[in-house]
């Protein structure tokens, strides 16, 4: 009988291994070399667990090996077809949702959506969180603060694999985040919750210091002014605005939404007790564009001190035009002071009651 020869014994290893394998090819170097290569494949070969010693893979004594890769591929294939790797490990789901409400100083954050190379709010709660449950889905927020904006009641949720009570997250995550971070409360909701298309209303809050020098304790939560502004007309721009209206001209240029119109339901300006000094301004809506609120501030500012001609609100609300309007407010006087959901949850810690007691 004929021996067959080297290029034939390689074509026979070949289609053995790939009928192993599923139809799938086979490593290039094993294929190039086969089980009679060169000294350092076959090294490279025993060190991956590949090495035949000699003999073709499909014959009978090999059989073992053949079916314990049947039976990786069947478990394989069967994990895929009931979710498993979806869940994450061992199978758990994700079925558990936790709204927090968070507060944070936002002096020393990129803003709040997570970024690469950035230091951000979302960056820091997540990887809180991930220390309790590595296998948490990734956060979602009610609002997109910029970098420099504060929040005393923002809104996050998530889901998790772990059945862990709300008051169990809120005190657990507190050793994992920076002083500026801090878990207000926590409730239990949906897996799927997401605040953002939750939300109702929404307040936040611009702080003016009308003062010639610096004052360090509002360095990082007011906007000085050393001009002299007439506040009577800061009421009256400020009532124009009031309503549903289309605020195209009251947004940056990285805005690109085709739906511009939003409700605002207050705007209101008043002196604050504890220091005269100081003006804030308080707008209320069910929605906000980008940079809306800086800018309506920055607007009224400079038709206050004469920078702007009065009614200038009213008309870029007409014209759409964001030359009618004044300046963009900088971000370090503005701050996230509620938010209002059509569902807050359910064992909401701490509770009212708790809160009264103290």
């Amino acid at each position: 009988m004929r021996r067959r020869g080297r290029a034939c014994r390689r074509r026979v290893w070949r289609r053995g291994r790939e009928r192993e394998h599923g139809g799938l090819p086979v490593d290039p170097t094993l294929r190039r070399h086969g089980c009679w290569g060169p000294t350092e494949a076959r090294g490279q070969k025993r060190a991956q667990g590949r090495v035949w010693r000699g003999l073709p893979p499909h014959g009978p004594w090999q059989r073992h090996e053949r079916e314990h890769a049947d039976e990786q591929r069947w478990l394989h294939r069967r994990r895929w077809q009931h979710g498993e790797r979806r869940r994450g490990h061992r199978g758990r789901r994700l079925n558990r949702g936790v709204l927090l409400t968070v507060a944070y100083d936002g002096s020393l954050f990129s803003g709040f959506a997570r970024q690469a190379n950035a230091r951000t709010i979302a960056g820091e709660l997540q990887g809180a969180i991930r220390e309790l449950d590595p296998r948490a889905s990734v956060i979602k927020g009610a609002s997109r603060t910029d970098k420099g904006v504060h929040a005393r009641a923002q809104k996050v949720s998530f889901a998790s694999a772990l059945d862990i009570s709300p008051r169990g997250w809120a005190l657990g995550l507190r050793p994992h985040l920076p002083r500026e971070i801090a878990i207000v409360s926590a409730a239990r909701v949906d897996a799927s919750f997401d605040p953002r298309r939750h939300a109702r209303h929404k307040r936040y809050r611009y702080v003016l210091l009308r003062s010639l020098v610096p004052d360090p304790f509002w360095e990082r939560r007011a906007w000085r002014i050393p001009w002299r502004l007439e506040e009577t007309l800061m009421h009256r721009e400020a009532a124009a605005l009031v309503g549903k209206h289309d605020f195209a001209a009251f947004r940056a240029a990285a805005d690109e939404r085709a739906e511009t119109v939003r409700t605002l339901t207050a705007l209101r300006l008043s002196r604050l007790s504890d220091d005269a000094r100081c003006i804030a301004i308080d707008v209320a809506g069910d929605h906000f564009l980008y940079n809306m609120v800086r800018i309506i501030v920055g607007s009224l500012v400079d038709v206050a001190r004469g920078k702007l001609e009065q009614g200038a609100c009213a008309r870029a609300l007409v014209g759409g035009s964001r030359g009618d309007l004044g300046m963009t407010a900088p971000a370090a006087g503005l701050c996230l002071e509620e938010v209002t959901l059509d569902d807050e949850g359910e064992d909401v810690w701490p509770s009212a009651d708790a809160l009264a007691t103290l």
